[in-house]
């Protein structure tokens, strides 16, 4: 995933989502590039709705629980299942959830007690923490010890279900990434292989899979779940661009047909601040756009992604460009998945999400409660 964490990794150890038929619900503008927007007012208007829309799942995650849950809270009852993103690994290549991981469970426990809420999985990732407290995000070396053997494999898999089990959560979901070309052979024993155990306990399993991975050319396991994230496009490797174009979801689309099953596509909100001297800064869209309110009166909107972007000058006069995604910008991105027959949606994240995208997710929850 996208992590914009960086301090609080450093000291303890973007987002929204609708769906393509959510233009259904809501009108969208993806036509010329326009400066006639005032900041703020960019939200779709609603419209008929004209079609079923596509299942909702969302991630929590939690370093950033606090501010998350109040989003949590609004859209919970229509989503499809919620994803916690929570379990990292500690220097003995072991699975750990953190303190704010137990604030957070007390928290959902407490309002969607099991026998009322969505499904609930735990999202382990490969982040690395080193016994000198430093920590290495998405590392490929941590998955090539996982993977080496049959041994290590099925030790990881005790690990990460007995945490499922203590939990009593749903499922497990994979996001592995930077997965290296030398190991694809032991991921692929590793997701049929934990699929199995997990179906033994009554739990599911997800994995998550980067736009870049080449995992088009392998037969992935049948019976998880997948999904693949829809962004990435720009971002900390790039220079100033959307998240995702229009173009970028439906070669992805096209990448997915290989996949087993009906693959979520997942998209990203907020954005990215690219200042001077190469620095980049990631946004949420709450933080974007209070970016857009002190700096300019209108923003500018891209036609090939529906992307909203503006530049400014700081205070030290050094030049700035801001690119981010808000309701109408992940409203054509999820027409474009639909015509490109995605059925269901991920939203990466909850939290910091601006009062007229918690609207447009709250419309898509209602029509998904009609629907169901």
């Amino acid at each position: 995933m996208d992590i914009q964490r960086n301090t609080w990794l450093k000291g303890a150890l973007a987002a929204t989502l609708a769906a393509a038929s959510i233009i259904g619900l809501y009108g969208c503008s993806t036509g010329s590039a326009y400066s006639g927007a005032a900041v703020g007012s960019s939200s779709p208007q609603p419209a008929e709705e004209t079609s079923a829309p596509a299942e909702l799942t969302a991630w929590f995650a939690d370093w950033d629980w606090k501010v998350g849950w109040t989003d949590v809270q609004k859209v919970a009852d229509g989503l499809t299942s919620l994803q916690l993103f929570a379990a990292y690994f500690d220097s003995n290549d072991r699975p750990f959830l953190t303190e704010q991981f137990q604030a957070s469970w007390q928290e959902l426990n407490k309002k969607y007690p099991a026998d009322e809420r969505m499904p609930v999985y735990l999202t382990v990732v490969n982040d690395f923490f080193k016994a000198d407290g430093t920590t290495v995000q998405k590392d490929s070396s941590l998955l090539t010890r996982l993977l080496a053997t049959k041994e290590r494999r099925s030790s990881h898999i005790e690990d990460v279900v007995s945490l499922a089990k203590k939990y009593g959560v749903e499922g497990l979901e994979l996001d592995y990434e930077r997965v290296a070309d030398g190991d694809w052979s032991g991921m692929l024993l590793l997701i049929a292989e934990l699929h199995t155990r997990l179906q033994a306990e009554g739990m599911k399993l997800r994995v998550v899979l980067e736009p870049g991975a080449p995992f088009h050319k392998f037969d992935l396991p049948e019976g998880p779940d997948y999904g693949v994230m829809a962004y990435n496009l720009y971002g900390y490797h790039s220079g100033p661009g959307p998240k995702a174009d229009h173009a970028f979801i439906a070669k992805l689309m096209e990448k997915t047909l290989t996949l087993p099953g009906d693959p979520y596509i997942a998209f990203s909100g907020g954005g990215f601040d690219w200042g001077p001297k190469g620095s980049i800064k990631a946004l949420t869209e709450t933080q974007a756009v209070k970016l857009a309110e002190q700096t300019v009166s209108k923003l500018q909107r891209d036609p090939a992604s529906g992307g909203a972007f503006f530049t400014y000058t700081d205070k030290n006069r050094a030049e700035h460009t801001v690119w981010y995604a808000d309701a109408e910008t992940l409203a054509s991105w999820m027409k474009t998945a639909r015509e490109n027959g995605a059925s269901k949606m991920a939203m990466w994240r909850l939290g910091e999400l601006t009062p007229s995208t918690l609207e447009f997710l709250k419309r898509y929850v209602e029509a998904n409660e009609r629907q169901r």
